[in-house]
């Protein structure tokens, strides 16, 4: 999968099933969460770097794309794992 497509879909699940969830509660502003695009599962942590572990522990060969909560335009980050 290339970044960008990668990129837009992790945006488009990020606005479309979990923004309204996690933004809804003030204590999750400025979390991490970390979203496999490929099956739409996510973790949120303090840390990139925990959510990360967590949703690849469920998720081995997940494709990752971040969103820190309550930032629009900061903390995007994308962790990519080759396929096997």
């Amino acid at each position: 999968m290339a970044l960008s497509e990668t990129a837009v879909k992790g945006r488009a699940i990020y606005d479309e099933k979990i923004r309204a969830i996690v933004e809804a509660d003030p204590a999750q502003k400025g979390r991490v969460v970390v979203i496999d695009v490929r099956s739409g599962e996510y973790e949120i942590a303090d840390s990139h770097a925990d959510a990360v572990i967590r949703l690849k522990g469920r998720c081995p060969d997940a494709y990752t794309w971040a969103e820190r909560v309550g930032f629009s335009a900061v903390g995007k980050a994308v962790s990519l794992r080759p396929p096997r």
